[in-house]
């Protein structure tokens, strides 16, 4: 089986081919739309001729039903895949933004909305907008035709859940906004709604089973990642574009989606039926670092090297000084894959030693 989450295209006849495509490898595809699938196009062969993004939302749906791709909860053994609907909305971004008396040219949250493909190539009848969170709350809501709550009981004693979305569900799985090439890309990123919706289904089956394994895949970031927050696996292994593996293929390397060469990028296995989720980690690039760093969102006046020379530096502005030590420190210290536990947090490596004393003694 294999989860795709979603931007494959805006194209209905290459989506339709894209899921045709891999019925002849993968017995079974589950599917979630992202951003693109949503926009209306006149150069797509039938983007046009929906009256706007719900309607190519309904078409979408009924393309799925067509060619039998798993749009809803679907159970692979022990394992129940639930896919999410989701949506980005501006209030996601709960960080403080990059300080315009230390950097000029930056634009606003709200500007950048405007000016992203998504504002321009998506229609949403009135009054329901992307500037707010109408956009994002339509789409979850759609999650309760797919989601029985009321018939959680039958979901089994073992359950192990693989939620999946486009969308981010938390701002910590993306870099710190003086990282981004784009300091207000997480305006369009990502979505608290699907956050709650996939906290409250491992609430109820925490409270059915007594304990339960939840790992949640998502997209549309292109960067690479492995990460646990407050007990929930994230993932992410992007496709990306072809000049994206060109530019920054480190940030995009994970797992088995991982070298030079196209045809020997392969997709990640992140469940079986053996072994479950992945024992170990799994690699993103961006993961490790905040493994090794804490989050300081409050650094709002600088910028990473290849951020600032985006921008006009005004008074007060810095440049961030210690990123290049803390990638050499993360060389060196990812040498040593045994200070890592599965969950890929780091185990310092003087904890690591006084451990290993005391055990011996």
């Amino acid at each position: 089986m294999i989860l795709i989450a979603g931007d494959v295209s805006h194209d209905l006849q290459i989506l339709r081919w894209t899921f045709q495509t891999l019925k002849q490898t993968f017995s079974e595809v589950a599917f979630v739309p992202g951003n693109h699938e949503l926009w209306l196009d006149k150069s797509a062969a039938e983007g046009d001729k929906c009256a706007d993004s719900i309607d190519k939302m309904e078409r979408i749906i009924q393309l799925c039903l067509e060619e039998d791709i798993r749009i809803g909860p679907v159970k692979v053994g022990s394992l129940w895949i639930v896919p999410l609907l989701s949506w980005h909305h501006l209030s996601f971004d709960s960080e403080p933004p990059i300080c315009s008396e230390s950097w000029a040219g930056i634009p606003s949250a709200s500007r950048t909305v405007k000016l992203g493909a998504d504002y321009r190539k998506t229609v949403w009848p009135h009054p329901i907008t992307p500037l707010d969170d109408s956009v994002a709350q339509l789409m979850d809501s759609l999650n309760d035709v797919i989601l029985d709550f009321d018939n959680i009981d039958e979901w089994g004693e073992d359950a192990t859940i693989l939620t999946f979305s486009h969308f981010l569900p938390r701002v910590e799985l993306l870099p710190e906004k003086r990282y981004l090439s784009l300091p207000t890309l997480p305006a369009c990123s990502g979505s608290t709604f699907l956050e709650s919706r996939l906290r409250e289904l491992n609430e109820k089956m925490l409270s059915k089973t007594g304990g339960m394994k939840h790992l949640h895949a998502f997209g549309h970031s292109h960067l690479a990642y492995d990460l646990v927050v407050e007990d929930v696996r994230y993932v992410h292994v992007p496709l990306a574009y072809p000049r994206e593996w060109e530019q920054r293929r480190r940030s995009l390397e994970i797992g088995t989606m991982a070298g030079d060469e196209s045809h020997r990028r392969f997709p990640v296995s992140i469940w079986e039926k053996d072994t479950n989720f992945p024992s170990e980690w799994l690699g993103g690039w961006w993961s490790k670092y905040y493994t090794i760093m804490k989050r300081e969102p409050h650094r709002t006046k600088e910028l990473a090297p290849w951020v600032a020379r985006r921008f006009k530096q005004r008074n007060s502005a810095a440049i961030v000084e210690d990123f290049n030590h803390v990638k050499m420190e993360m060389k060196h210290k990812l040498q040593h894959p045994s200070h890592w536990n599965a969950k890929g947090t780091w185990y310092a490596e003087k904890e690591t030693m006084k451990d290993k004393k005391q055990n011996a003694s």
